[in-house]
C-alpha cells in the first residue's frame, strides 16, 4: 500500500510540474514580418519561456497563452533568422528563418515601450550609472552626477545633497499645513561613508538606479515642454547596501525650442525621432546604451540659462515609510510619506507644497466638495488645479485611503474617483488599484530589476500611443 501511494504521488506530482526540457518550436503563424507584428509560436514548453529572440534580438513584448502557444512581438531592431525561444533548460529554435521586412518611418513599429520605461538590469547596473569621480561624465544615470548638474556651480556637490536631505529633520510646517520631522535622516547621513576632508563620499552613495522613463505628454507643451524624463532610485543602507523603503525621483522638463528660452534647440518634433531611435536600437547594445546616455544628458543639462541653476528640473519627489518605520510616536498613517522639492531662487533644492494634493485635512468638509463639484469638466478632463491654499506640505499613504467617501456627500462616483486618481494619495494607493504597496516602482536588490505597480504598467500602452502619433507627426505621416 505505501509503494502504490509513492507512486501515485510521483505521478501526479510530476505531471503539475513544467517538463524539464528546453523549448521547441513547431511552427509559425507567418514565416515574415515588421517591426511590431506580433506573430504566434507553436511547439512545447513555452510555460516557462524567459526570452524569446529574432535573429539574436530579444522581443521586450510576448505572452504564453499555454505550454504549446506563444504570442511574441517583432522587436523594432529585429533581423532576420531563426526565432529562439529560452528556458531554464535551454532553448529551442525554428526549423527555418523568419523574414524581417524593413519597416518604413510611418509603420505602427516606429517606437516601443522599451523608450518609454527602462528598468532592465542590463541598463540599471551598468556603467551609466555607476558614478567614478574621476570620470563623472561616464555615469549620467547615477544619482551624484544628476545631483553634481543641479547644484550652483559655487558648491560642492556633497553640501548640495546635505542641504536637501537634511530638511527631512527640519521642516515641520508648509502652507500652513502641518509636516512630521524624521530626524531619522542623520542615520543615512552619519553612515554615508566620507572623504578625509568630512565630505560625502559620492563613489559610495547609497543610492541605486532603479528606472529611467522618458514620458510625452501633450498637454504640458502650454508649459513649454514635450513632456518628462525621470530617473528613479532607491536609497540603500549604507553599512549593508540593502535597499530601503525610500525612494527619489528626479523630474525633468523635455524642453522645447521656443522663443522666452532660446539656449533650448530641440523642437518637438526632434524629441520624438529621439525617442524613435532609441526604440530602433538593438536594446542593451552599446549603440543602444550611447544614444540612451545623449538623451539622459540632455533633459539632465545645466545649459539652460532662463532656467535655475541651468536646470530642467521640474520637481525632485520623495516616496518613504523607512525614516519612520521604528519611531513610536508615530502611527502607520503617519509612517509612509511624499514630499515634493524644487529648486528655489538660491538654487537649492527646497521642499514645497505638494503638487495637486489637498491637504487631508480638507477631507470630506463641504469646501473640498463644492470646489471638486464646480470643477468637474476640468477634473475629468484631468486638467484641474488644486486651490493653492489646499495644497499640502506632504502627502500621507493610507493603503485604504479614498477621497471624499463620507456617507453624507453626495458626489458623482466618476468624478470623485477621476480626482482621486489625480491626487499623489490616490495615485499611490486604493484609487490605482496599482498592486504594489504605495510605490509604483520599488526598491530592488542589486541583482533584480524593480517591481513596476499594475497603474503603471497598464499606463504604457497610452503613453506609446501618444509617442508613435508624434513620431509620424514628425515623419509627415498621416495619422
Amino acid at each position: 500500500m505505501k509503494i502504490l501511494i509513492f507512486v501515485l504521488m510521483f505521478t501526479l506530482t510530476s505531471l503539475t510540474k513544467a517538463d524539464p526540457y528546453p523549448p521547441s518550436i513547431t511552427g509559425l503563424s507567418v514565416s515574415s514580418g515588421q517591426a511590431g507584428d506580433v506573430i504566434k509560436l507553436n511547439g512545447a514548453g513555452f510555460e516557462d519561456a524567459m526570452s524569446v529572440s529574432f535573429g539574436g534580438v530579444n522581443s521586450l513584448q510576448y505572452s504564453v497563452e499555454s505550454p504549446t502557444l506563444l504570442n511574441v512581438q517583432v522587436p523594432p531592431a529585429a533581423i532576420s533568422g531563426k526565432i529562439v525561444v529560452t528556458n531554464k533548460n535551454g532553448s529551442g529554435s525554428s526549423s527555418g528563418s523568419f523574414s524581417v521586412i524593413a519597416s518604413s518611418p510611418c509603420a505602427p513599429s516606429v517606437v516601443s515601450v522599451a523608450s518609454l520605461l527602462i528598468s532592465s538590469l542590463s541598463v540599471v547596473n551598468s556603467s551609466l550609472a555607476k558614478f567614478i569621480t574621476i570620470n563623472p561624465a561616464a555615469a549620467p544615470l547615477s544619482f551624484p552626477a544628476a545631483m553634481s548638474k543641479l547644484k550652483p556651480k559655487s558648491q560642492s556637490t556633497s553640501d548640495f545633497i546635505l542641504n536637501f536631505l537634511r530638511q527631512f529633520g527640519s521642516v515641520s510646517s508648509l502652507n500652513g499645513y502641518p509636516v512630521v520631522q524624521k530626524p531619522q535622516i542623520n542615520g543615512l547621513i552619519n553612515n554615508w561613508p566620507k572623504l578625509a576632508d568630512g565630505s560625502l563620499n559620492l563613489d559610495l552613495a547609497p543610492f541605486r538606479l532603479l528606472a529611467v522613463s522618458v514620458r510625452f505628454d501633450d498637454s504640458m507643451r502650454t508649459t513649454k515642454q514635450a513632456g518628462e524624463g525621470r530617473l528613479v532610485y532607491g536609497v540603500l543602507d549604507p553599512l549593508t547596501s540593502l535597499p530601503l523603503d525610500f525612494t527619489v525621483i528626479l523630474e525633468y522638463a523635455l524642453l522645447i525650442k521656443e522663443s522666452s528660452q532660446p539656449e533650448v534647440t530641440l523642437t518637438l518634433d526632434d524629441w520624438a525621432r529621439k525617442a524613435q531611435e532609441l526604440s530602433l536600437t538593438v536594446f542593451g547594445s552599446s549603440d543602444y546604451m550611447n544614444k540612451l546616455g545623449s538623451v539622459v544628458n540632455l533633459f539632465t543639462a545645466n545649459s539652460y540659462a532662463s532656467h535655475v541653476n541651468g536646470s530642467a528640473l521640474n520637481h525632485a519627489r520623495t516616496n518613504e515609510i523607512e525614516l519612520s518605520r521604528k519611531d513610536p510616536k508615530l502611527s502607520a498613517e503617519q509612517a509612509w510619506s511624499m514630499r515634493d522639492f524644487a529648486l528655489s531662487a538660491s538654487g537649492q533644492l527646497q521642499q514645497i507644497p505638494m503638487g495637486f494634493q489637498p491637504s487631508t485635512t480638507l477631507d470630506n468638509t463641504q469646501g473640498l466638495v463644492d470646489w471638486v463639484s464646480s470643477n468637474a469638466d476640468v477634473i475629468l478632463a484631468q486638467t484641474a488645479s488644486v486651490p493653492p491654499s489646499y495644497l499640502a506640505g506632504e502627502v500621507k499613504l493610507r493603503e485604504q485611503f479614498q477621497w471624499l467617501k463620507a456617507n453624507d456627500i453626495s458626489i458623482d462616483e466618476a468624478l470623485r474617483s477621476s480626482f482621486g486618481q489625480q491626487t499623489c494619495n490616490g495615485c499611490h494607493t486604493r484609487e490605482s488599484t496599482q498592486g504594489t504597496k504605495f510605490a509604483h516602482i520599488l526598491p530592488r536588490s542589486s541583482n533584480k530589476p524593480s517591481v513596476l505597480s499594475f497603474f503603471l504598467i497598464d499606463a504604457l500602452p497610452g503613453r506609446e500611443s501618444t509617442l508613435k502619433s508624434l513620431v509620424k507627426s514628425a515623419n509627415g505621416c498621416a495619422q
